[in-house]
């Protein structure tokens, strides 16, 4: 949808969900707030038939003024065919969810059909899950509702009560941001369009999808604005604070540094990347921003790392890194080595972990740091540590067996030798093995020959059966069980030589 209309991109917003769940509340609150009408082109007893309208302009994008054309679709099964007309021509979509126990596994099923309708298309327009009525006593965490999406769906989680206007607008800017990294990536592929939109209005978008549909045209002259549902005041005690027009994403002025350096008096701590950093600083485009958001580094704790740098020290679901050296004087420096370490990060694809991204982002004092935020997930030392700890024989025999297979397919390409990976940096997704770990800003040449085949081959050999002695040091199994499971499993595996030695140690 996205096009440059001579001083203008027009962007569009979809907001989607299943019916009943706050589409419609949602922008009429967002209306509201930007001092915008709604129009409803077409309802049955409070129900859409066709879609929502919202026009706004702010914000600017390259010099360009931004007009962002957000709509609603019908939620009604039957209505499938508009849905997915609108759905297909969005920059961004906003999935308006109901997160109480009884709707969620209806709303995560609609979920997965979108993200099925979205990905063939390039570049894939983002989808924000907006947790919406979390004033109910029945919502579910957003932690949960979390470990609830399928492991395939990359989306950022916000929440709302539209009924009040909360977390309305806030998603809206994320969304905004989204769809402009998506008509970033556009320009890059050379595929953003330039011209007058077909669609310039409701009126249009009506005519549309009833020529669409083969049906008569009708004028929009009989659909009314929506009517604003009165939002509920500020609690007791507070202040109703006075509600901003949403701009583009812009660099923003540094937060003061802390005062104390954690060992290094000449570096203070350092701000932690900001999720409305501009686009061109963050990659990959699109989904970057999405982890940048979910890692929510406005919580993040910095600490000095032994060995130079800095991470988040209390994030549980993510890692927010910065290598040492990994600060700039001049911003061109930065972004250069931006470019370069995210064309690294390509070329090794899907051998790397798929929930990462890299920003550039403002220090202090106009200086600039690269970081990397990589999502913490199952290793094979974790998958080793929960069958120690059940006891069983032959579980553990399957998973010595599983992580050999996994430390000697990764060894095999060669592309991974700088990153070494072992039990710690290795794990499982989506039926393959990847990296997880964290990685250095600069490769190192792959070692070549019979000096690579050494080193590599005895580096898996050594981390295995290490990890397997020390377990067996507080192991309630039977080492007798073990050493058979693991000799019968040798002549089927595709790493014979670890399993040996793993047998071995098993019978001391």
């Amino acid at each position: 949808m996205a096009i440059l209309d001579q001083g203008q991109l027009v962007v569009r917003i979809v907001y989607d969900g299943p019916p009943q769940a706050g589409k419609t509340s949602s922008l009429i609150a967002l209306g509201k707030s930007l001092g915008r009408e709604v129009v409803c082109a077409g309802e049955s007893e409070g129900r859409t038939l066709y879609f929502d309208w919202l026009d706004y302009v702010g914000g600017r994008f390259d010099g360009r003024s931004i007009r962002c054309q957000v709509v609603t679709v019908p939620g009604q099964t039957s209505l499938w065919p508009r849905r997915r007309a609108l759905l297909e021509s969005a920059d961004a979509i906003v999935f308006v969810a109901d997160t109480v126990e009884e709707c969620l596994d209806a709303d995560l099923e609609a979920l997965d059909q979108l993200n099925a309708l979205l990905n063939p298309i390039e570049p894939r327009p983002a989808v924000i899950l907006q947790a919406n009525k979390r004033d109910l006593p029945g919502a579910l965490s957003l932690d949960r509702v979390r470990e609830r999406l399928s492991s395939g769906n990359l989306v950022a989680v916000t929440e709302s009560v539209a009924s009040q206007g909360r977390g309305i607008r806030e998603t809206f800017i994320l969304a905004v941001r989204l769809a402009l990294d998506r008509a970033r990536e556009m320009t890059r592929l050379g595929v953003l369009a330039e011209g007058s939109p077909a669609v310039d209005n409701a009126a249009d978008l009506l005519g549309a999808l009833q020529a669409m549909e083969g049906e008569m045209p009708l004028r929009l002259a009989g659909a009314q604005p929506r009517q604003e549902v009165p939002a509920a005041g500020p609690p007791q005690g507070t202040t109703q604070e006075p509600v901003a027009r949403p701009t583009g994403p812009q660099v923003h002025e540094p937060r003061a540094a802390d005062p104390h350096s954690h060992g290094d008096r000449h570096e203070a701590v350092p701000r932690p990347p900001d999720p409305s950093i501009p686009g061109g600083m963050i990659w990959p485009p699109i989904g970057g921003r999405i982890i940048l958001h979910e890692a929510e580094p406005d919580t993040a704790r910095m600490g000095r790392l032994t060995g130079g740098g800095w991470a988040d020290v209390g994030n549980p679901r993510w890692l927010i890194h910065s290598p040492p050296g990994a600060r700039y004087d001049q911003l061109e420096t930065g972004r250069q080595r931006l470019i370069a370490w995210a064309r690294w990060h390509s070329r090794l694809g899907g051998l790397l972990s798929s929930k990462r991204c890299i920003v550039l982002a403002e220090d202090s004092l106009r200086r600039w740091r690269l970081w990397q935020v990589v999502g913490r997930s199952a290793t094979l030392r974790g998958l080793l540590l929960d069958a120690f700890a059940n006891g069983e024989a032959t579980e553990l025999a399957h998973r010595l067996v599983t992580a050999a297979e996994a430390l000697m397919t990764l060894r095999d390409r060669p592309e991974l030798d700088p990153l070494h990976p072992n039990l710690d940096s290795v794990g499982p997704e989506d039926g393959r093995w990847v990296f997880t770990g964290l990685m250095p800003t600069t490769p190192a040449e792959p070692e070549s020959g019979e000096e690579r085949a050494e080193t590599d081959s005895e580096r898996p050999v050594r981390d295995l059966p290490r990890a397997l002695a020390d377990g067996l040091r507080t192991w309630a199994g039977d080492r007798t069980e073990l050493a058979a499971e693991l000799s019968r499993r040798r002549s089927q595996t595709t790493a014979p030589g670890i399993v040996d030695s793993l047998v071995e140690i098993a019978r001391t």
